[in-house]
């Protein structure tokens, strides 16, 4: 998604310069030529815009660009290059704005559709997302982009065959992406296929080494296979490439799967120190403790405090967990000396 975000981008750049060049001409920066006329002022903001934004002044880039398509509501790159701008601001809303006006007054461009849709996408306008990939697949079948992030919305939108459809065509369109292979494993897990998943999460890897989103998804698909000694390992590969909390919270799950819990419990203790309301973390702790005081013949009242204590935490951070709150119920009362 990024990469396409990118290359639309240069385009718009590229397409400004050239309007750039042009302009200089016609006010008579060519040796051989007499000015003529000058350029409108909605393609000499486009320009100006363009060129703040190749040199990273998106403020001023905004600005230009605001005032292109206001003086012309149909210079469609200036709506491109406005809808990028906010999509990499995270500002989805007024990207969709700028998106909207150029799908319709290009379209037959699928990258306007392209990325209309993943603007729905994280506005989780899933619905209308669907139709906007499907215009830039009906334009383009081989975006690689579209058939993926398509499946991803069939996913959200609990349409797992039709996702598993749009994957396998990802994966046939580009054999060599490690992204569409991983998603073809999340696809297959949805499925409840979790050894074929498995398959693609590795493939993802041997395609590419350094990809962290291919070696988390391999890791949780062991750990929800059971095979906690070759999730520990993959957890160790991933943790080299990016050491993150969150890969240390599943670094944790993978060791308590291969019952090494105090090692689990001093990496749900980093990831706890750094993001002190992971609350999945206070309840794998919690469960490492509870472990510590069954083992120790339920005599350490301090650690069945303790294991309470931290679930009681992590019920405040989301009251949403009836499985926790029965297992506070049932040790909060159980002490081997009242």
């Amino acid at each position: 998604m990024t990469k396409h975000t990118i290359v639309a981008a240069d385009a718009a750049i590229k397409l400004g310069m050239a309007v750039l060049w042009a302009a200089v001409c016609c006010l008579g920066g060519c040796v051989h030529h007499r000015p003529t006329t000058r350029p409108d002022r909605a393609t000499a903001a486009y320009v100006q815009g363009a060129l703040a934004y190749q040199h990273g002044d998106a403020e001023t880039a905004v600005s230009e660009l605001s005032e292109a398509v206001q003086e012309n509501p149909d210079l469609t790159m200036a709506h491109v290059l406005l809808g990028d701008i906010y999509r990499s601001r995270t500002d989805y809303r007024d990207a969709a704005d700028h998106y909207e006006v150029a799908a319709r007054l290009d379209p037959y461009d699928y990258k306007n559709h392209y990325n209309l849709g993943i603007t729905y996408q994280f506005l989780s306008r899933l619905q209308e997302a669907v139709a906007c990939y499907l215009r830039a697949l009906k334009l383009k079948p081989t975006d690689l982009n579209s058939n993926m992030n398509l499946g991803l919305v069939y996913l959200a939108l609990n349409q797992p065959d039709d996702a598993l459809a749009m994957m396998q065509r990802a994966v046939k369109v580009d054999p060599k992406s490690a992204a569409a292979h991983c998603n073809l494993g999340v696809a297959l897990e949805a499925k409840g296929n979790f050894a074929a998943a498995e398959l693609e999460y590795r493939r993802a890897v041997e395609l590419d080494g350094q990809s962290t989103v291919a070696l988390m998804d391999l890791a949780g698909n062991l750990i929800r296979q059971g095979h906690g000694a070759d999730a520990v390992a993959v957890m160790r590969a991933e943790l080299k490439l990016s050491d993150t909390t969150v890969a240390r919270k599943r670094y944790g799950d993978a060791l308590v799967l291969d019952g090494l819990d105090d090692d689990a419990y001093r990496q749900y203790a980093e990831a706890l120190r750094r993001k002190p309301d992971y609350w999945q973390a206070l309840n794998q702790t919690g469960m490492i403790l509870l472990r510590r005081y069954i083992a120790g013949s339920e005599l350490e009242e301090p650690v069945r405090k303790q294991a309470i204590a931290t679930w009681q935490r992590s019920l405040e951070l989301n009251p949403n967990q009836p499985q926790i709150q029965a297992l506070i119920n049932k040790w909060n009362t159980t002490q081997a000396f009242p």
